[in-house]
Order: structure tokens, then sequence, then C-alpha cells
């Protein structure tokens, strides 16, 4: 029995680290031909955007995803828990949109990115917090080569 649970994690673990290391090298890869395609002003406001999606993902998330796992075992309150969750996202990514209306002078002036790329990074930052509570889900399930596949 432990044995065989023992595997099971181990081949489970196996998928997943194939996976994000696929996730991890195809940006490396990139590295070499955004570099050469663009110009370093170019390149270093891609670097801004991307910091940008990243710094206020945990603002939209809260980190619902995190407790995912533990409403997926009682069942009936799960389906109620994932759309909570997915309306809260969506209601601070409207919140984030009035303070980059309200902001827009400022960081324009300050990192000089469009304000019309800063709402894509929030439509963005949405996209990914919805794709990780489906690949959460996934995961919580053992669905492992879905969670690949997406």
């Amino acid at each position: 029995m432990y044995i065989s649970g023992l595997k099971q994690i181990i081949h489970h673990s196996s998928i997943q680290l194939f996976i994000q290391g696929l996730t991890a090298i195809v940006p490396f890869l990139l590295i070499p031909i955004l570099t050469r395609h663009m110009a370093p002003e170019e390149y270093g406001i891609m670097v801004l955007f991307t910091v940008f999606i990243f710094l206020m993902r945990p603002f939209m998330s809260l980190g619902f995803h995190a407790g995912l796992k533990k409403f997926y075992i009682q069942e009936k309150e799960f389906p109620e828990y994932l759309m909570t969750a997915t309306l809260s996202n969506i209601f601070l990514a409207l919140i984030l949109c009035v303070i980059i209306t309200v902001l827009s002078v400022f960081t324009q002036n300050i990192w000089n990115i469009p304000v019309s790329w800063l709402y894509g990074a929030v439509i963005i930052g949405l996209g990914i917090n919805i794709f990780e509570f489906m690949t959460q889900t996934l995961r919580i399930r053992g669905m492992i080569f879905k969670v690949g596949i997406l």
C-alpha cells in the first residue's frame, strides 16, 4: 500500500516537473529572439509590462487558489467557493481599472507605458488567475495530463 502510493507520488511529481520545465524553458529560449528584434527601450517596456502583471496578480487573486483544495473536499461548498473566487477576481480587476484610470497621468509619465496596455495587463492577470483556478482544480482531481495540455 505504502509503495504504490509512493510510486504514484513520484509519477505525478515527475510529470509536474517535466511540465514546469517546459513552461520555464520557453521564455528563456525567447530572450535572444526578443532582444534581437526589439530596441532596448521596447524590451524595457515589455519587462515593465510583465512586472506590472505579476505585481498586481496577488491583489486580484487574494490567495483564493490556495483554498481550493480545502473546499474541494467539502463538495457542497466547492461550486460556491469557485464562483466567489472568480467573481472576486473580476470585481478586483474592475477596481484596478478604476485605480489605473485615476492614476493614469502619473503612471504614463513614470513608466512610459500606454494606459491601454495597463488595462490589457489587468485583463491578462485576470485570465492568468482564472487559468490558475482551472489548473489547480485539475491537479486536485488528479488529472495531471490535462494540466500539461493546458
